[in-house]
């Protein structure tokens, strides 16, 4: 089966790493679902502005011998510490035969991970990948559009690319059969979106399908690649995915107990606005009764 790619004006290389390399060690993770990597700091600097600003910003020019992301998946960190030293996404979630809506589910996460972390070269092959999958199978992934819009903000280079996708290419059908699981927002999107560019929908066959999706595989570097991310778009910069938390700026100190004890509270918090809102319905129901 013939390969493609996604041609880029600037392709990304691994980062060259020597052996007497200053390194810091990376906990991720808690309870069975967490690992340690001992990665290289000039890796991480050169890959990510998040990390180059945590490790060589500092005011007391202190490097930490350790930073802990405890909420994070070591299966994340996993795919960026291989993609930065060989240039591939590797995961089995990510093989050509990998089951389709597992495969998307987990680039989505990977994009919303690179986003949160500024690696975006990383960003630039997720979206490749991401759009390459449609390209050759001719699947879009209607299933998991709502998490796309879950895991991605407003000015997300990647809802741009499915909506662009679905308006000029989409079929009728699936459309009709997944739009109850949709979020509004993606609806409205594409109606803003066919409107603006005067796009006829679902009137495509299937040559000017494939001639559509050939023609936006060339076009996806020009649109939405990020090849410094100091010169990126000022609507884009803070676009993929939720920011990290201000707890984790400060997880060096913490432990997963105090981490654990807060995302409890968390949990407590929003238990707490349920049982107010569950008590209104209730009144409300009395009230009508009465009535």
């Amino acid at each position: 089966m013939k390969e493609y790619n996604v041609p880029c004006s600037t392709p990304f290389n691994p980062i060259s790493i020597a052996p007497d390399d200053e390194t810091v060690v990376l906990k991720v993770g808690m309870g069975s679902d967490k690992a340690e990597f001992i990665v290289p700091i000039v890796a991480l600097c050169r890959s990510s502005d998040y990390f180059e600003s945590r490790l060589l910003s500092r005011t007391d020019n202190l490097v930490p011998e350790s930073l802990l992301f405890l909420r994070e998946s070591p299966a994340y960190f996993s795919v960026y510490l291989d993609f930065i030293q060989f240039g591939e996404l590797r995961h089995s979630n990510l093989r050509p035969k990998a089951d389709s809506i597992a495969y998307f589910r987990f680039l989505i996460e990977l994009f919303a991970f690179a986003g949160r972390y500024k690696i975006n070269r990383m960003h630039d092959a997720l979206l490749a990948a991401f759009y390459l999958r449609i390209f050759t199978t001719h699947d879009i992934p209607y299933a998991c559009i709502p998490y796309v819009y879950q895991q991605t903000g407003p000015n997300s280079s990647l809802r741009d690319m499915i909506v662009d996708i679905v308006v000029n290419v989409g079929d009728r059908w699936d459309m009709k059969h997944y739009q109850h699981q949709m979020q509004r927002l993606f609806l409205v999107d594409c109606m803003m979106l066919a409107s603006q560019d005067s796009i006829a929908r679902f009137t495509k066959s299937g040559d000017e399908i494939s001639a559509w999706l050939e023609e936006k595989r060339d076009k996806i570097c020009e649109q939405y690649h990020v090849h410094d991310i100091r010169k990126f778009d000022h609507m884009r910069t803070n676009e993929e995915g939720v920011e990290v938390d201000g707890d984790d700026a400060q997880l060096d100190d913490s432990s997963e107990e105090e981490v654990l004890k807060r995302e409890l509270a968390k949990l407590e918090a929003i238990a707490e606005q349920i049982r107010s809102e569950l008590a209104v319905i209730e009144d409300m129901k009395k009230l009508r009764l009465e009535s």
